[in-house]
């Protein structure tokens, strides 16, 4: 089977299998059901990761656009520019996601500068569950570039969905957090010459 990845053709198996035992149930006889269920799992748990940081970095983008709409004319070739260059496309490499916890955000607020970066950070600093919600978020990011950079298939991933799921509640603070922030420190700019 050279090329051929193992864990690419048990997926493909097992939901084949999965597959038959929903449409012929009184198959089910021929297979564990111990098996199909830690299938499931295994796989629910994956799908889920990758849906709540899809969730996020649908949501953080477009609240980075609105940012930049709203701040610039729309069709401006700065704006296009800054679009194009740091927001399409561009949320995976926003955030340190090795670091595994909240330092892992200082990354993207650096990515505004000093002065904000220093602001951002105190405000987390001074939030224990801001601080808790930028940690998940983190290790959500980190655990998903193992899942799609280390072979999806054949990758074993210890967190339950549970945990997950867990995470991704806990990451929703931040990530509404991120927009509030920018505009509260856009704001305070306007105000003090």
């Amino acid at each position: 089977m050279n090329g051929i990845s193992k864990g690419v053709e048990t997926l493909h198996h097992d939901f084949a299998r999965l597959r038959g035992v929903l449409l012929e149930p009184d198959k089910i006889e021929q297979y564990s059901p111990i098996t199909l269920v830690t299938f499931v799992d295994e796989q629910y748990k994956k799908a889920l990761l990758l849906a709540a940081v899809s969730h996020f970095e649908q949501r953080m983008t477009a609240a980075m656009r609105l940012l930049l709409q709203d701040e610039l004319v729309s069709g401006h070739p700065l704006g296009v520019l800054v679009y194009n260059a740091a927001i399409n496309r561009k949320f995976y490499s926003w955030f340190s996601w090795t670091e595994d916890n909240e330092k892992g955000v200082n990354r993207f607020f650096g990515l505004f500068g000093g002065e904000f970066g220093t602001y951002a950070r105190n405000r987390i600093n001074a939030d224990d569950d801001l601080k808790q919600s930028a940690g998940s978020f983190i290790r959500l990011g980190n655990l998903r570039n193992k899942l799609v950079h280390r072979d999806f298939a054949d990758y074993y991933m210890n967190e339950t969905a549970e945990d997950i799921y867990c995470w991704y509640r806990k990451s929703i603070k931040f990530v509404d957090w991120v927009p509030n922030v920018l505009r509260s420190y856009i704001d305070d700019i306007q105000i003090d010459p």
